[in-house]
């Protein structure tokens, strides 16, 4: 089972990765802007631990994803106003502009890739969370 998962995972990742590649974005990147723009709107401050808890993603990985982001201009990191020693996350308006033109190839590539299962989509989607809510009790979602 946790084969077929990983299989699923990698053609999933490498159709979005295939779609994406017109902005010069991955897949993983995407998630990085996505969660840091929902997140800010979930909380008044983001920090780089908010990304690691959320996605689930090493955070030596995160922490070069998120220099990536800041280098190529789609992502602020500011000292906090509070605590000089934390660093607030934010997208830019370049990276926002960037997140409008590739959520709907994300969207896009979603129907085609999920809307092959039809009618047994909803029920996928309820397994899937029910199996997060048994694996990880405190997972962001």
């Amino acid at each position: 089972m946790g084969y077929l998962l990983w299989q699923l995972t990698m053609l999933w990742t490498r159709k979005v990765n295939q779609n994406l590649q017109q902005l010069e974005l991955t897949h993983t990147q995407l998630i990085v802007l996505v969660c840091t723009q929902w997140l800010n709107t979930m909380k008044h401050q983001v920090i780089q631990k908010d990304l690691v808890d959320a996605i689930k993603l090493d955070r030596m990985l995160i922490s070069k994803l998120v220099s990536k982001m800041v280098d190529t201009g789609y992502m602020d990191k500011k000292r906090s106003e509070k605590d000089s020693r934390v660093t607030v996350l934010s997208l830019t308006p370049k990276g926002a502009g960037l997140l409008a033109k590739a959520f709907p190839v994300m969207r896009q590539t979603e129907q085609e890739f999920f809307g092959l299962m039809e009618d047994r989509q909803q029920y996928v989607i309820e397994e899937l969370k029910h199996l997060l809510d048994l694996v990880d009790p405190e997972h962001i979602v």
